[in-house]
């Protein structure tokens, strides 16, 4: 069986791969998704940091018991206020950081490994499938700091694993990007158990440099300790006031830790390859996973899958690891492993598998584009809502409400209905409710619980059209959300 990939390793092919690439999200950044919970939570936080320099959730100023968000750090609503500060605030611009940051660590991800692999076919189909890798793409639209994070916790690995010589200038370097991944997310935190192994192990292995293992694993725990915990005093005041404010969310916390050891669908063909390519290296040649680089990676699995509780966006902060654990066997076997029929076999299955499902989804967002084009979204709010008023609803129109300069919280999320329209109703004094179809459909009663303590009059309705391919699609029940839109209904209270 002869399989010639010399194809994609055409300098034309991969430059123009990779600009379609680009292309293409810049296309579909502001389209897919809908506007959805987690990434108006975020630049709800975003817009209080640029106006007030604090991290309040005022699009729910209940939720988190009326306390700054100080549990995910500072650094995404800096580099992401940054951006909305330059440009305006509207789904692309709130989702373009997710995006970079995608594609510089596709970008160092290649840089770092092209002149390490003998064999530039299976590197280049590698380095393909990753690009088109379903959580990899969908992270770079969620509007969430995840993909940040990873980014600059993979910088961390980088020089960790880069640091041959253990200068200390790279365990510095090291730790500074690991404390920027964790001042994105504390959700990283668990992911000091990697670093801790690695250099124990390395410690253990290496007797004749252990002074300066000493001294390079003092400078990179000094470090991150000394930097965070300027953090610490900043924002908290005092570690008592720290332990406090992360006791005080234990509800909230607690649920995302432990490993529920949830793999969404999508992942199965890339651990079952993952899986077979481990054998074949075990058959092959075991000796490389003693190596501290695999020592590393396969602890960062261990932690991820025990430690966190995934629901779905986590996952890009284990996907790319199967990748890199990927190129670093590749680095070591030899160009006759390498031409293997088994091991392009695998990569070509994962390869097609991921290009697969990239097509696919492509294809409906272009499908249903004319329906999720956000500007008539704020057409719809601007004919409909007069300036300044006092608006509730569903997540879906949070960017419109706020581009027609009013005041918006969300109708339904972060606590029990009853006391949310309570506090909306009594309190913030609301206006008028706008509630998607989507809403409607997932929370069941959700609008007659406002009905029926309030007068409420439709003023305005929005619809799309359907296509009838989308359909199709809904009726085979192919595509869950083929029909997820920004179709909904405007309500003014009388008082």
């Amino acid at each position: 069986m002869n399989l010639n990939l010399n194809f994609f390793t055409n300098k034309i092919f991969l430059i123009s791969f990779f600009a379609l690439f680009v292309i293409y999200h810049l296309v579909t950044l502001s389209v897919s998704p809908i506007v959805w919970y987690d990434e108006t939570f975020f630049n709800s936080v975003t817009l209080d940091f640029i106006t007030n320099h604090t991290f309040f959730l005022n699009v729910d100023p209940n939720a988190y018991h009326n306390q700054e968000i100080l549990c995910y750090g500072p650094v995404y609503f800096v580099f992401n206020g940054l951006i909305i500060s330059l440009f305006e605030n509207s789904p692309f611009f709130a989702r373009l950081l997710g995006l970079i940051s995608g594609l510089i660590l596709v970008l160092l991800i290649a840089n770092q490994y092209r002149y390490k692999i003998k064999n530039k076919n299976i590197l280049i189909i590698l380095l393909l499938a990753l690009c088109l890798d379903p959580f990899l793409n969908a992270s770079m639209h969620k509007g969430r700091n995840d993909i940040l994070a990873f980014l600059f916790y993979f910088i961390g690995i980088l020089f960790l694993f880069k640091n041959k010589n253990l200068k200390i200038s790279y365990s510095f370097l090291s730790a500074f990007f690991y404390l920027l991944a964790i001042l994105t997310t504390t959700r990283l935190l668990v992911f000091i158990i990697p670093f801790i192994i690695y250099f124990l192990y390395i410690f253990i292995q290496k007797k004749e440099l252990r002074k300066k293992i000493f001294y390079s694993a003092f400078v990179w725990g000094g470090a991150l300790v000394f930097f965070y915990f300027i953090w610490i005093l900043y924002a908290f005041g005092s570690y008592y006031n720290y332990v406090a404010y992360f006791s005080s969310l234990q509800g909230l916390t607690t649920v995302y830790l432990f490993g529920n050891f949830f793999i969404p669908v999508e992942e199965y063909p890339l651990l079952l390859t993952f899986i077979a390519l481990i054998i074949i290296t075990l058959i092959k040649n075991k000796s490389i996973f003693l190596k501290s680089e695999f020592v590393f990676l396969f602890n960062h699995l261990f932690v991820f899958y025990f430690l966190i509780s995934d629901t779905g966006p986590y996952s890009v902060l284990v996907i790319p690891v199967f990748y890199l654990v990927f190129l670093n066997i590749f680095i070591h076997l030899t160009d006759a492993e390498l031409k293997s029929r088994y091991v392009k076999i695998f990569m070509i299955f994962i390869l097609l598998f991921n290009a697969g499902i990239f097509i696919f989804k492509s294809g409906v967002v272009f499908i249903k584009i004319e329906n999720r084009n956000y500007s008539n979204v704020n057409v719809f709010i601007n004919s409909n809502i007069p300036k300044g008023s006092k608006v509730i609803g569903d997540e879906v129109y949070y960017y419109a409400v706020l581009k027609n300069n009013c005041v918006f919280q969300y109708m339904h999320l972060l606590g029990a209905f009853d006391e949310i329209e309570k506090y909306r109703r009594e309190v913030f004094d609301y206006e008028y409710l706008i509630i998607s179809d989507r809403a409607e459909r997932t929370n069941d009663g959700l609008f007659d619980f406002y009905e029926k303590n309030a007068k409420l009059i439709k003023i305005a309705e929005f619809k799309t059209q359907k296509s009838d391919l989308l359909n199709f699609l809904k009726f085979f029940s192919i595509y869950d959300f083929a029909f997820d839109g920004y179709d909904g209904i405007i309500y003014k209270r009388i008082k």
